[in-house]
């Protein structure tokens, strides 16, 4: 029984999928890129700071109703010449996530990443409070030096945590360093973000009618007295695939 056959045994909400929408699905299983990956030289100057990215680096994704998406991430997460260690918090998805990451977990799916999943019931409140909520959940989870969130629409380019954690450690002054899904982005967006660890755990994740989490994160990285930026990949820009539903 293939990977796809057993979610669709296992979940009722991806068995009434319309024709169409469960052929695209299946085709999220066709032809994973997973060749070796070669990194690109970012800087011109000597002695870079050494980076252990297994060791360093705890990759966080937050899920509600993914199911359409989160493979492509996860799948992102395999081209970055790495064994990622990796956290998925489920927010009470509906749609089935759930059944779809629990079925790619028992057949090691990702066998070449160390993947925790969680799941809660959802918090109330859309949005605003679910996001903020994982975001503090998952950090908790971090016992490394550095995180990266990833949420599960956002597809990363091909060897982009290497370069972007290096750059993180060479600017001592760096807090939080983003990488780009939209073009012209009016600041630094969470959903594709580096922090130091001892940092993000200190922010309180919020969203009000002011600002998004986003702005309010950054403030707080800098009220700490530290800088927050996009990290410019000559790779290129990570790719949003859709709005997110929490």
């Amino acid at each position: 029984m293939s990977v796809l056959e057993e979610i669709l045994k296992l979940s009722e909400k991806i068995k009434s999928m319309p024709p169409h929408e469960r052929e695209a699905l299946n085709k999220l299983f066709e032809g994973r890129n997973t060749e070796s990956v070669s990194f690109p030289d970012i800087t011109n100057e000597e002695a870079l700071p050494s980076v252990d990215l297994e060791k360093e680096l705890t990759i966080l994704i937050p899920t509600f109703n993914s199911a359409g998406t989160v493979k492509k991430a996860l799948d992102s997460l395999m081209t970055q010449g790495f064994r990622p260690k990796i956290v998925v918090y489920d927010n009470g998805s509906t749609d089935g996530t759930i059944e779809l990451i629990e079925a790619m977990l028992r057949n090691r799916y990702y066998k070449e990443a160390d993947i925790l999943f969680k799941k809660t019931n959802q918090v109330p409140g859309g949005k605003n409070k679910n996001v903020c909520f994982m975001r503090y959940k998952l950090t908790e989870l971090v016992e490394t030096e550095f995180m990266f969130f990833l949420d599960s629409d956002i597809v990363l380019p091909a060897g982009v945590l290497k370069p972007l954690l290096t750059e993180l450690k060479k600017f001592k002054n760096l807090g939080m360093l983003g990488l780009r899904y939209e073009q012209n982005p009016s600041h630094v967006k969470m959903g594709a973000t580096a922090l130091r660890t001892e940092l993000a755990k200190k922010v309180k994740y919020v969203w009000d009618e002011r600002a998004c989490e986003c702005i309010h994160a950054g403030k707080e990285i800098r009220s700490m007295g530290y800088d927050v930026a996009y990290f410019n990949f000559r790779g290129g820009m990570a790719v949003h695939l859709k709005e997110r539903r929490n």
